[in-house]
């Protein structure tokens, strides 16, 4: 198997070859090749993990990069005797590797130019270390031969979706030995994605987890590339299935008490960590729940009972599906083939989005309408624009050609309300007033029957902080504060279930948000910040009450 490469020439100066001795050493470049900067900080914590007194090491290094690993090995284990295997697909990273071997002896060096998934399954290793490229599952060639040959090894099913390197996680626990131990530096989305379901799963499967060492997203460990990260320390021993340490990392200068923290050592400082049976880990859920504080689900109910969300409409070519007026009237095209649309985070900012706001954007000459010829007797104009889409290769496109007829659009109604995709500090939820679509820039929110009974309560309670806090568990996190919902996270969610509000509740909160609503409409911004926080306080309120309520319930029940 070959893994598709995006790398190209890299271009690598002899000076940063020369500062691989020292820390100083810049490894940015290595993004192009799909994997992360790696400092040496790190690096000898891994390798501390991995080493033993044995002499004759065997050692595993799935994708050697520029050598960090090797290099920090030699600093720490000087045993003749020791080999290790290091794979690496890119033959100009490869000028550097082969320079480590003379710097690391008397340890032997084997460096393999070859693809590390396509290798052999069947050695085993003392000790495995890895920082693996960071590919999506996009760019394997023969993407449905490779994972049967996984699936037919590890006699386990594995989502198509899976990324590349969950695969090599994979891989080296087939191959880590009796009595040996494994290190691996990754995003940890896998640990909160729906494809990470089967690799968490089959992780637990093998018991050989020890430790999770989650670096908080707004810690941007690699350098130049907006991820996020963990460490997973791995071992094959008597204590397989017993235990698993899950340990969050907040501040980068918290890197050096993780050598106490996994030593149990009775003296020293140690960073808090949470010590879970691998039964009671559920693969299903995202594991960020195991490390946050989580609230009292006996008042919650699914999302889905009272709102679903939904994706905005994909296009497949935004510059030809999305005009401005000025467009439409040079085109000749009839307002009666487009319909108003969202095509843009930034051109909704507040809470509330009215028509007035649309005309707008309008008058800015902002793209803001979409071409649907759904079901429409089409013109001479749009014909003549539906050629030029043609000449243009339009109708070749991924989503285009997929479509019957090929300019057709999604058919989705407006959504009443829209939800950002993106965030960095907090998700806005907004009221469309002005019943226009939107694009893939925002998720639609659509109400249920049940939620359409609450939809005042909804929007309120959609506005407050305590919903943005119950949703967090559900985040997809990208490293340097970046956060992100899809659809199905918000919708595997918790709410407030507002069927279990007083009728003095449910009035509380409809009058706040009437005076929020108005406010916001108003331009009063400071007012309308005033009730927002009002609305918070009433949310919070509710949660507070129904816990006390709950604690005397239990309470009541011991006592008799």
């Amino acid at each position: 198997m070959v893994i598709a490469s995006l790398m190209g020439k890299i271009d690598i100066f002899s000076e940063k070859i020369e500062k691989l001795y020292s820390n100083e050493v810049d490894y940015s470049h290595r993004k192009n090749y799909g994997q992360f900067f790696t400092p040496f900080t790190i690096a000898n914590f891994m390798t501390y993990w991995i080493l033993s007194p044995k002499k004759d090491m065997q050692i595993l290094d799935p994708g050697i990069g520029t050598g960090i690993f090797e290099r920090s090995i030699f600093k720490k284990y000087k045993n003749s005797g020791t080999q290790i295997d290091a794979y690496e697909i890119d033959k100009s990273i490869l000028e550097i590797t082969e320079k480590i071997k003379e710097e690391i002896h008397p340890l032997e060096l084997r460096i393999l130019n070859k693809d590390y998934l396509g290798s052999p399954w069947n050695r085993k290793y003392d000790a495995i270390i890895c920082n693996p490229p960071y590919y999506k599952h996009h760019f394997i060639d023969n993407k449905k031969r490779v994972f049967n040959e996984f699936e037919k090894a590890i006699d386990f099913k594995l989502s198509l979706n899976t990324n590349i390197y969950c695969l090599f996680i994979i891989k080296s626990l087939q191959q880590l030995a009796y009595n040996g131990k494994m290190a691996y530096i990754t995003p940890s989305e896998f640990l909160n994605s729906n494809y990470g379901e089967r690799i968490k799963e089959y992780i637990l499967q093998t018991g050989f987890l020890r430790y999770l060492i989650i670096f908080d997203f707004k810690l941007n460990v690699f350098s130049n590339t907006t991820t996020t990260a963990c460490i997973s320390l791995f071992a094959n021993d008597v204590q397989n299935h017993t235990y698993i340490k899950i340990i969050n990392v907040t501040q980068e200068k918290q890197i050096e008490l993780l050598y106490g923290s996994i030593d149990n050592r009775p003296l020293g400082k140690k960073l808090p960590m949470r010590i879970y049976s691998p039964n009671d880990l559920d693969p299903k859920l995202k594991w960020r729940n195991y490390i946050k504080h989580s609230e009292d689900h006996s008042f919650l109910a699914p999302f889905t009972k009272y709102a679903c969300v939904k994706r905005g409409i994909a296009t497949g070519d935004n510059n030809f599906f999305i005009l401005n007026k000025e467009q439409l009237h040079a085109l000749n095209i009839g307002e009666k083939y487009v319909v108003p649309c969202i095509t843009k985070a930034s051109q909704a900012q507040d809470n509330i989005f009215t028509m007035k706001d649309f005309e707008t954007l309008k008058t800015q000459g902002k793209k803001v309408y979409l071409l649907y010829l759904n079901r429409k007797e089409l013109d001479d104009s749009v014909k003549i624009y539906l050629k030029h889409g043609k000449d243009t290769d339009v109708h070749k496109k991924y989503l285009t050609s997929h479509r019957t007829p090929w300019y057709a659009t999604e058919e989705k109604p407006p959504a009443p309300i829209w939800v950002t995709v993106f965030s960095r500090k907090t998700m806005r939820f907004i009221k469309n007033e002005a019943n226009v679509y939107n694009l893939t820039c925002f998720h639609g929110v659509y109400s249920t029957a049940l939620g359409l009974k609450f939809k005042n309560v909804l929007m309120a309670y959609l506005t407050s902080d305590v919903c943005q806090r119950i949703l967090q568990k559900e985040k997809r996190e990208y490293g340097n504060g970046l956060e992100k919902f899809e659809p199905n996270d918000i919708n595997k969610g918790k709410i407030i279930d507002f069927m279990k509000l007083s009728e003095d509740e449910i009035y509380r909160v409809e009058k706040l948000y009437a005076d929020f609503r108005q406010a916001t409409l108003s331009g009063q911004d400071d007012k309308a910040l005033g009730f927002k926080s009002r609305i918070n306080a009433a949310f919070e309120e509710i949660l507070r009450k129904h816990a006390t309520h709950n604690r005397n319930s239990q309470l009541q029940l011991q006592l008799f």
